[in-house]
């Protein structure tokens, strides 16, 4: 195949996907991709296109730094070796990622224009920290099969089939009316002393915890809590609180595909790795062991951990 036809392939490809990429991106890839049969050509282009997906793009213009990235991690998941499943990471070195509710995905926090976190901030930190956590939560709690929308016939009379909405706090200060049946996601606070108060990004309510039943757990001021009640004259009486559900691993893959969130060399999570798992399958017997308060600079813990290692 001509390099002139290999390029347009290229080209049709990332259109399709949404993507302009530059001229130079464009002349890179389809160097590449020219010694490769013709046939495998559009298998490795979706390849390539869903790892610059994965990197996080501010814009849909694909430079070269992409296109090199993506074909970078092609030639390593297809020469993987055992030794790099094991990487030690500084915490500092751990990527920081933030939620960005109008793409629905997770994107670093340098392409978001946010500064990666300082061990010396500033004081408006803490309420983006707070902030960003509240922002994770919900999207996870509006997954829930509680809050997602109904898929299933209409007719459904099963207990599953009833659905919650959150409602933001500032739809209750809009109201004067009585609200009933309300379900709140927020942080649990005291804004003035002895004065419990639910928050979240849009504003505080004065809450009523008289007759409210907690589910099992230990909740302190500064907790994100899920709630049900109702609000009348600007306090929200609430009658249920407990915490917002987990989701398992799994579905959050299913969302956010292989994203690699804790850092090392690989683009992609090293847990969907085939060779990884054929490697654990070989050793079923191999173990990690995690210790806490070890002090090396005294005599007998070394001589404990000499017993616990052999």
């Amino acid at each position: 195949m001509s390099l002139a036809k290999i390029k347009n392939n290229v080209s049709m490809s990332f259109r399709l996907s949404g993507l302009n990429i530059k001229g130079d991106a464009l002349n890179y890839l389809a160097d590449l991709l020219s010694p490769v049969e013709p046939s495998e050509h559009n298998q490795w282009i979706e390849r390539i296109i869903d790892l610059i997906l994965k990197q996080g793009l501010t814009s849909p213009l694909v430079d070269l730094k992409h296109v090199e990235a993506a074909a970078l991690e092609c030639g390593r998941t297809k020469t993987e070796e055992a030794d790099t499943f094991f990487n030690v990471i500084s915490a500092y070195d751990v990527p920081h990622y933030v939620y960005v509710p109008d793409r629905k995905k997770y994107i670093l926090s340098s392409a978001a224009g946010i500064a990666n976190p300082s061990i010396y901030s500033d004081a408006d930190t803490k309420g983006a920290m707070f902030r960003e956590r509240y922002t994770k939560i919900q999207q996870r709690t509006a997954r829930h099969e509680l809050f997602s929308p109904s898929t299933g016939s209409i007719l459904s009379t099963t207990e599953t089939s009833v659905k919650f909405k959150m409602i933001p706090i500032e739809f209750l200060l809009g109201t004067t009316t009585k609200l009933k049946d309300v379900v709140v996601l927020g942080f649990l606070t005291q804004l003035k002393e002895g004065k419990f108060y639910l928050e979240d990004p849009t504003g505080s309510v004065p809450i009523d915890l008289s007759n409210a039943v907690f589910q099992a757990g230990l909740y302190t001021e500064g907790c994100f809590v899920l709630t049900e009640g109702w609000y009348d004259n600007g306090v929200y009486y609430v009658k249920g609180v407990g915490f917002p559900p987990p989701e398992p691993a799994k579905t959050t893959r299913a969302y956010f595909g292989n994203a690699n969130f804790f850092g090392g060399p690989s683009q992609t999570t090293v847990k969907a790795s085939a060779k990884l798992k054929s490697l654990e399958q070989a050793n079923p017997d191999a173990m990690m062991i995690f210790l806490a308060d070890v002090w090396l600079d005294q005599h007998m813990f070394q001589e404990e951990i000499l017993l616990v290692s052999f």
